[in-house]
């Protein structure tokens, strides 16, 4: 490969100096955790942006969520879906709105989200199933599992079309030829990035093992959970 080939430091370090979690998603995770704060005061933080309100609705009406249209307001949204659902659906929609331009033969963004949304249901399911606490921390970090991929198609998509071109070739899985290719893989992208927007290590730890569930320190449940679904 005649790319050239950045270190996970190099990498993360240049992203997130183009990239940074969006102010209203700061605001809005303090408003939540604010003893104080009402539906009213999240309403009025999410709905400052209309963007984002738009998508949220648009996200919690699909059959995903098995509302079906019945959500038309986000002061309902926040009252059926809950205060820390919303939080996280706004989380996964600012990073979505971060990274794009991502040209379509690298990821058709359509086909990421709804795998990263499947992955997030499919993990919540499983922790409820499993009885774990705020089952609503697996939603989110399957909703960003491979937020790693956008990073590198963004930042070097030149060297993601070799890569891809050798996974075809080989039949090896992408993450397989990146740590051959890279010495890391897009788990280990998107944990470095998340850990560097001071996501808990409850969501970036997942994210950055959910290939190699057998690296995971702190949060080995949450970590296998992801690895059951993502590809």
């Amino acid at each position: 490969m005649n790319s050239v080939k950045p270190s996970l430091d190099f990498l993360v370090n240049e992203a997130t100096v183009v990239y940074s979690l969006p102010q209203l998603y700061e605001r809005l995770n303090q408003t939540i955790n604010h003893p104080r704060s009402s539906i009213a005061d999240i309403t009025k933080v999410i709905t400052e942006d209309s963007g984002l309100s738009s998508r949220i609705l648009k996200l919690a009406n699909s059959p995903m969520f098995g509302y079906y249209s019945n959500i038309d307001t986000i002061t309902k949204a926040v009252t059926i879906i809950g205060t820390q659902q919303l939080r996280d659906m706004a989380l996964a929609i600012s990073v979505m709105g971060v990274f794009r331009g991502i040209p379509e033969d690298l990821i058709n963004m359509t086909s990421f989200w709804q795998h990263s949304i499947t992955c997030g249901i499919i993990a919540r399911t499983l922790a409820t199933y499993r009885r774990e606490a705020n089952v609503e921390r697996f939603f989110l970090a399957g909703m960003l599992h491979d937020v790693g991929q956008l990073i590198l198609c963004a930042r070097v998509p030149d060297l993601v079309r070799e890569m891809i071109a050798v996974s075809v070739k080989s039949g090896k899985p992408h993450f397989i030829v990146q740590r051959s290719v890279l010495s890391y893989d897009h788990g280990d992208v998107g944990g470095a990035l998340l850990k560097q927007w001071k996501i808990p290590a409850n969501i970036a730890e997942p994210v950055a093992c959910h290939h190699a569930p057998e690296r995971a320190e702190l949060y080995p449940i949450e970590v296998s959970l992801m690895h059951v679904w993502p590809t």
